[in-house]
């Protein structure tokens, strides 16, 4: 019996193997005949581009909330099976904040590869915000470009002047770069994220937040709103705390922190009720604006409020000064909608479902704003909201360090020359270091990278040949 199993088994692994020869055959062919039409791989070795790029790293799941926790390779982490627990005592989770992660025995990671592009360049030019590929002192690099031939720029604020002027991201542009910093589908156990919901203490009934639900009934009055309040309150401290630029990815390099100021939130909304309001609440601790989407018929408007975060007494007493306005913009009940409100490089913009609702509002540029703890209010009258998928983004917060970097001291580009940034400011060697004013000449970029076509994946040790996460091969923008 034992000899016709085994007959049996042979064939299947024959096959097996040879069809692991086949797939190998195929990608080999499939590689050259894209460096044949000018495209490479590369492999991304350092985070200086996290969380959009991770280099070498170690990752876990976050044992309090369950967020996917990244954090780039100690420089004393050998990457072997495991690493001695100091180079990871810092560690945190970026959801949660939780500490004493166990990632010094996570399967060290390769840093993700992508595929570049190098003819794109010989049929139009680097366009801003794209990530490039670009050889520099004999080095090889990846960056994200943001200043281009002949602008002058300049750092201040964690924000980026062209000729003197704040430079605007669009919805598309930020979405490409944008840090995240609350997930409310990842719920820490056992209490929850109801202390990051704030409701006003006279309101009656059950907490708005169940499991990861938020429900604002609103319906049993038409005339004041049910609000609630996102507040950056952190478990292990025990208090609100304004929100900074700290990266996870860094792990125990701290360092010092910066208070941030440019945040967008992400929810799907459906609404239950035949009419009424939903509104969207945003701040960078300077203006206040708020969104009023009608359910039904009703003029969709955004206006600024002065008191923060607004309660429906102080919304009430608003003078209706409108900013924006939209006639053909409305919210249909029993329909799950997709909502982007951002209010980054002072520019507020709102979509929902991908269009945009008003044309963005650019306000004036300010450079010094206090720190912000509650970013984001939703609320809702005459209509119950239930919200699900919230998420909080903040924008790159780049840092004034290198000589290049410095306020007041803006760099001036040649006809061929451009300026570069890595997305994890506070850890990238990048133009606000290099000599020469920190340009990259035009002949030393090589392609721009337009795909993660594999993430990074387990090596060495007990970690080798672990699955690879799929999730994350994607395009990039």
């Amino acid at each position: 019996m034992r000899a016709v199993e085994e007959a049996v088994r042979r064939p299947v692994h024959s096959s097996l193997v040879r069809h692991a020869l086949e797939i190998l055959v195929l990608s080999l062919c499939l590689l050259l005949i894209l460096r044949q039409w000018g495209v490479e791989p590369y492999e991304v070795p350092t985070g200086s581009m996290a969380p959009a790029l991770a280099g070498h790293h170690r990752a876990c799941d976050c044992p309090r909330c369950g967020y996917p926790v990244v954090v780039g390779r100690h420089p004393r982490d050998r990457g072997t099976d495991t690493a001695p627990f100091r180079c990871y005592r810092g560690a945190f989770c970026p959801n949660c904040g939780r500490t004493g992660l166990d990632l010094h025995e996570a399967p060290h990671r390769q840093g993700d590869q992508v595929l570049v592009n190098r003819n794109v360049y010989a049929f139009r030019r680097p366009r801003r915000w794209e990530l490039i590929v670009f050889r520099l002192f004999g080095v090889t690099f990846i960056k994200r470009l943001v200043g281009l031939p002949g602008e002058e720029v300049e750092i201040c604020d964690g924000d980026l002047y062209l000729d003197g002027a704040l430079l605007r991201k669009s919805l598309t542009e930020f979405n490409a770069l944008r840090l995240p910093l609350f997930d409310n589908d990842f719920q820490p156990q056992p209490e929850g994220w109801r202390r990051r919901w704030e409701v006003v203490a006279t309101d009656s009934g059950p907490h708005p937040l169940a499991g990861t639900v938020l429900t604002l009934d609103g319906e049993g009055d038409r005339e004041r709103y049910r609000l609630l309040t996102y507040a950056n309150y952190q478990l292990d401290a025990g208090q609100c705390q304004p929100i900074n630029d700290e990266y996870a990815y860094n792990g125990s390099d701290r360092g010092p922190r910066t208070l941030v100021h440019d945040f967008m939130m992400e929810a799907r909304v459906e609404v239950q009720g035949d009419a009424g309001w939903v509104l969207f609440g945003i701040t960078d601790g300077h203006d206040h604006l708020v969104a009023e989407i009608p359910v039904g018929a009703g003029e969709a408007r955004l206006r600024a409020v002065r008191a923060w975060p607004p309660t429906a007494e102080t919304l009430a007493e608003q003078e209706p000064g409108v900013l924006r306005a939209a006639h053909d913009m409305h919210l249909e009940a029993g329909t799950g909608h997709r909502v982007e409100l951002a209010f980054v490089d002072r520019r507020l913009t709102l979509a929902i479902d991908g269009t945009l609702v008003f044309a963005p509002l650019d306000l004036p540029a300010v450079r010094r704003r206090p720190g912000v703890v509650r970013p984001a209010v939703l609320g809702a009258r005459g209509v119950k909201a239930v919200v699900r998928n919230f998420r909080l983004f903040r924008d790159i917060h780049y840092t004034s360090a290198g000589p290049n970097a410095a306020p007041g001291k803006p760099v001036l580009l040649g006809p061929d020359q451009y300026f570069v940034l890595g997305d994890n400011s506070p850890n990238s060697q990048d133009s606000r270091f290099w000599p020469d004013g920190g340009v990259v000449p035009a002949r030393g970029l090589l392609g721009q990278p337009f795909v993660v076509h594999v993430p990074g994946r387990a090596v060495g040790g007990a970690g080798a040949g672990a699955d690879l996460d799929w999730g994350r091969v994607h395009w990039l923008r």
